[in-house]
């Protein structure tokens, strides 16, 4: 992950974790919960948002709707075979978008 000066992050990869509601300290602007399983996403201040080979299948439409400073969003590796716009369209300040290599399950 990048390292961005007065920006706080948190790496929590592979801790098996299923929401940032108690896991992640409200004030973190970098995460990175890759290696996880992920269903649960809510905090306004994540600016940079890692949910590498999270195994996500389905993007919801109100995945990311209380992520209004989102910038960048890492959700390379998943399992996913479609994608809608809806989920990004509130995302006014997203500028990065990683969907590589996600390869449904079969």
């Amino acid at each position: 992950m990048d390292v961005v000066i007065g920006v706080r992050n948190s790496s929590l990869v592979n801790e098996k974790l299923i929401n940032t509601y108690t896991d992640v300290p409200y004030d973190v602007e970098i995460l990175d919960l890759s290696i996880n399983i992920i269903s649960t996403i809510e905090n306004e201040n994540f600016m940079f948002l890692h949910l590498a080979s999270c195994r996500i299948p389905h993007v919801f439409d109100t995945m990311f709707i209380d992520l209004p400073n989102l910038k960048s969003l890492d959700l390379a590796k998943n399992i996913m075979n479609s994608l809608s716009t809806v989920p990004f369209a509130h995302l006014r300040k997203l500028n990065s978008l990683n969907l590589m290599d996600n390869r449904p399950q079969l």
